[in-house]
């Protein structure tokens, strides 16, 4: 069988799709791996996420958060990189 598939990237992930039908369907948590650069819902939703990220977020020596789109991701649940030992 033949397979053919075109990837395309860069675009920012759409965030809010799976969150809001995932506080809809109420489960213990949802696992979303990503790199973490897309949009997310205005409000956080009651069920936890945890970001597993194909990085590492950008933090100064001092262990101070300054990636932006980890400060955010943070805000709606845990996250943890593929990258981590």
């Amino acid at each position: 069988m033949d397979f053919a598939a075109t990837w395309q990237g860069r675009g920012g992930t759409d965030f809010r799709g799976l969150i809001q039908a995932g506080a809809e369907a109420e489960p213990q948590v949802i696992l979303y791996l990503t790199d973490g650069f897309g949009t997310l819902p205005q409000e956080v939703p009651n069920v936890p996420i945890v970001w597993v990220l194909n990085r590492q977020c950008w933090t100064g020596t001092d262990g101070t958060l300054y990636d932006y789109n980890c400060k955010e991701l943070r805000r709606f649940g845990e996250i943890t990189s593929m990258q981590d030992p």
